[in-house]
């Protein structure tokens, strides 16, 4: 059986130890939101703002052109769009070159064939 004075004094433990345990994680929050804060972010880094690319590009490095007003990353050959227009970039560099539909006609004005695997076969 718990005496009272025993009581009192566990109900008394209780609390400091409940009090210094919020007061702890509450500093630890503190000191958390101070860090973060303060600490630089990796985004940080400034983007040159330039008319033109920039001489002697480093593979990673990113530039914002003026003049068109895009973002450009170097790849190691050369600047590609950071940003939402690479869809379009892309799209125009690897797209397949269209095939003529009229035959090609040389300078006396005849038709000249494209394709002479099209009359392979065919007998006169």
């Amino acid at each position: 059986m718990k005496t009272p004075l025993r009581q009192k004094r566990i109900g008394s433990l209780s609390r400091t130890f409940s009090t210094r345990s919020v007061a702890a994680v509450l500093l630890a929050g503190a000191m958390l939101c101070a860090a973060l804060l303060n600490a630089p972010s990796v985004s940080a880094k400034e983007v040159q703002r330039l008319p033109h690319e920039p001489n002697n590009p480093k593979i990673l490095q990113v530039y914002f052109n003026t003049t068109d007003n895009h973002e450009y990353i170097y790849n190691g050959q050369e600047w590609v769009p950071h940003d939402a227009s690479i869809d379009t970039y892309v799209l125009k560099k690897y797209q397949k070159p269209k095939s003529p539909k009229h035959p090609a006609v040389d300078s006396n004005g005849a038709t000249t064939q494209e394709n002479p695997s099209q009359t392979q076969g065919v007998s006169k």
